[in-house]
């Protein structure tokens, strides 16, 4: 959690793609996108989504690719996009049911319930 809240408090101060490690600058982007969302800037935090998960597919971490989409998915369901949300959800679960983070699943789940 520290390590994120710095790559977040980097990335705000416009140093964070100094920083190697793209696996965390895609997991500090998702945590910036949070900011955007609350705010209602929902393009920007959609912007953001995206690139975390270009990043993420990049590094192949599943788990973050899963996050990520089905974050994605509630962007669209903001912006109204109900269809578009079912797909990305359906994507992630596919990814998710392959990990062991039973929790993930179960989120994911809910969130295709709610769309069906």
């Amino acid at each position: 959690m520290f390590l994120s809240s710095l790559l977040l408090s980097l990335c705000v101060f416009g140093i964070l793609e100094e920083i190697p490690d793209e696996a965390r600058i895609a997991w500090a982007i998702h945590d910036l996108r949070i900011i955007y969302y609350l705010k209602g800037d929902l393009e920007k935090a959609e912007n953001l989504t995206l690139r975390s998960i270009r990043i993420k597919r990049q590094k192949e971490d599943s788990q973050g690719i899963a996050v990520s989409l089905s974050q994605l998915g509630v962007i669209r369901m903001k912006q109204g996009e109900n269809e578009e949300a079912k797909k990305l959800f359906s994507e992630a679960y596919q990814i998710a049911k392959k990990l062991p983070n039973k929790k993930l699943i179960k989120k994911i789940t809910s969130y295709l319930k709610f769309l069906t």
